[in-house]
């Protein structure tokens, strides 16, 4: 995913669905189950949690109990730069403490978790190219800190069973078009921070999923185009590799590497080989979960006739929703959840009285089962799921909270 930093603080402006299965990292441990269809149709808002400062900078990720995301540590107009993790009570909205003190960075990334630590890569720290991945327990006491190798940084992070994997980009010193020449990809022991394993891969912009013991990689090497490398998770060991294929978000299951470039094509996870590919509309997110493809699509003229469409793993059509979604898509026990703000076009500056709402989508219908208001205006942001409650963000201003209403 993609951070950028305005002023004093950073926010998500592209998030792929990358495996994003109920907000929780590609290849970690089961996710916490979501509301059910049945639940999800008599959601309504539990509560709003404001920043304590700033702006919110992140999505949220739950975590035993607890709702955890990033925000600015000082006020906007404050010439400081430092960014925090804050927690809340997933039931009631409640701040809780969260012992870790404020990181003088200028990017953070979206918190992932395996569910009894936190994990976070904060770069540019102190205004200098550098930048080091965070563990913390659930009560945010520091467990360890590791450099990235890097001098630019997308802020991916992955945890994939016992490891937590990130990347940083290297060689940027061309022009801006042309990216960064080499990307290398570190593991660490989530338990520890012992390094695992390190690799240097032929270009940049890198986005990560792992599954089945597979973690794949793609790293622009061209304008529109981009190679996949697909290493073992464990290990490193590189397993295959795929050059100039169209660039595009990712998602991975045990049998297949989905690609959302333009064409959404399915490629064997044993080998690279191409399975099939879709080229009916224009593909730009994916993700899987429960066996089950989901994507978002539109027609040939940028951002007209967006659509929230389920495919099966083979690639067949299920159904298609008319929706405008401003963050990845979170599928999680049977439920397709995304942000959406209606859109006629690209045109700029978005509309204000339009509100983003909260789109609740049966996984396997594609009714909606609900539409709630996230903000009055535009909005972007990561849906997140625990037991029973769904969790997002209203654009840097807040956290929301939903529950079924009895």
């Amino acid at each position: 995913m993609r951070l950028v930093s305005s002023g004093l603080f950073a926010v998500v402006t592209a998030v792929s669905a990358t495996a994003v299965l109920a907000a929780w990292p590609a290849g970690a441990d089961p996710a916490p189950p979501g509301p059910g269809p049945t639940d999800a149709a008599r959601l309504g808002r539990a509560w709003t949690g404001p920043p304590a400062h700033g702006n919110i900078g992140s999505g949220p990720v739950y975590a035993d109990g607890s709702v955890y995301y990033t925000e600015d540590a000082w006020p906007v107009s404050d010439p400081r730069s430092a960014l925090r993790i804050s927690r809340r009570d997933a039931a009631t909205g409640r701040p809780l403490p969260f012992a870790a003190p404020a990181v003088k960075a200028l990017l953070s990334a979206q918190p992932a978790t395996d569910g009894v630590r936190i994990f976070t890569v904060s770069a540019y720290e102190n205004a200098d190219p550098v930048a080091s991945v965070r563990a913390y327990t659930l009560d945010g006491r520091a467990a360890w800190t590791r450099r990235l190798p890097g001098e630019k940084f997308l802020l991916n992070l992955v945890v994939a069973g016992p490891l937590v994997i990130a990347a940083g980009e290297l060689d940027c010193d061309r022009e801006p078009e042309a990216g960064c020449e080499r990307t290398t990809v570190a593991a660490w022991w989530a338990a520890t921070g012992k390094r695992a394993w390190q690799r240097t891969l032929p270009g940049g912009s890198p986005q990560l999923v792992a599954a089945s013991g597979r973690l794949t990689v793609s790293t622009a090497t061209g304008p529109g185009t981009a190679d996949l490398t697909a290493v073992d998770t464990a290990s490193g060991r590189r397993l295959w590799a795929r050059k100039r294929l169209a660039a595009g978000p990712l998602a991975a299951d045990a049998g297949s590497v989905y690609v959302a470039g333009g064409d959404l094509c399915a490629l064997r996870a044993r080998d690279g080989g191409r399975r099939w590919c879709v080229k009916d509309r224009r593909y730009h997110d994916v993700a899987v979960a429960g066996g089950g493809l989901y994507a978002v699509a539109d027609s040939a003229v940028a951002d007209r006739d967006q659509r929230v469409v389920a495919l099966t793993t083979g690639g067949r059509a299920r159904w298609a929703v008319p929706a405008s979604p401003t963050g990845p898509l979170t599928v999680a026990n049977g439920v397709v959840y995304l942000q959406h703000y209606p859109q006629d076009g690209p045109a700029l500056p978005h509309p204000v009285n339009r509100p983003t709402k909260l789109l609740a989508l049966h996984g396997t219908t594609g009714a909606r089962l609900a539409e709630l208001p996230v903000t009055d205006g535009y909005s972007s942001g990561l849906v997140a799921v625990g037991p029973g409650r769904v969790f997002t963000t209203a654009y840097l201003t807040a956290v929301l909270g939903f529950a079924p209403k009895p």
